[in-house]
């Protein structure tokens, strides 16, 4: 040996003390399996990712295509309820104008039927009784005007012997 120099020779170690000591060597091959592990987790969380934004994709179609077909449904369920609403509205016009028309045949019906009964009542002759009632009734009248003017026409005779 050379002096000053310290000379150090490598033992190797028993079976029972390699279990716990790693060489470099040793720790960089398991480095490199744990990186190839990790890095074939990644690529198949990239292909996951992938899958899952393809079908997000689609679905945003399908959506997309739903949602513009139930537009265009709603479109013309709109334009079938308008159609129906202004058919309606001319169908109550009509009924309305036919419901007039009606009423104003009926209201004229009843006029002929009025104007008819009344010119019988003008042109019916009286009988005596009828006469006598009328003109007492007149007679009455006359004094309560006169009595309420003040004047006592002296009309106030009884009727009812003159008959």
């Amino acid at each position: 040996m050379i002096k000053g120099v310290v000379c150090l020779e490598w033992q190797k170690p028993s079976d029972s003390a390699v279990k716990g000591i790693q060489t470099p060597l040793t720790r960089l091959h398991q480095m490199e399996e744990l990186m190839a592990k990790k890095e074939a987790e990644m690529e198949l969380l990239r292909k996951q990712l992938l899958k899952a934004h393809h079908t997000n994709h689609e679905l945003v179609k399908q959506l997309d295509t739903c949602a513009e077909h139930n537009i265009k449904s709603i479109l013309r369920e709109n334009a079938s309820l308008k159609s129906y609403v202004s058919r309606l509205s001319r169908e109550n016009a009509v009924l309305r104008g036919l419901q007039s028309r009606q009423l104003n045949t009926r209201l004229k019906s009843f006029e002929r039927a009025v104007s008819k009964f009344s010119r019988q009542e003008q042109q019916r002759t009286f009988t005596e009784d009828e006469h006598a009632q009328a003109l007492k009734i007149v007679i009455c009248a006359n004094n309560q005007r006169g009595r309420m003017d003040g004047r006592g026409d002296g009309y106030s005779q009884d009727l009812s012997t003159n008959s």
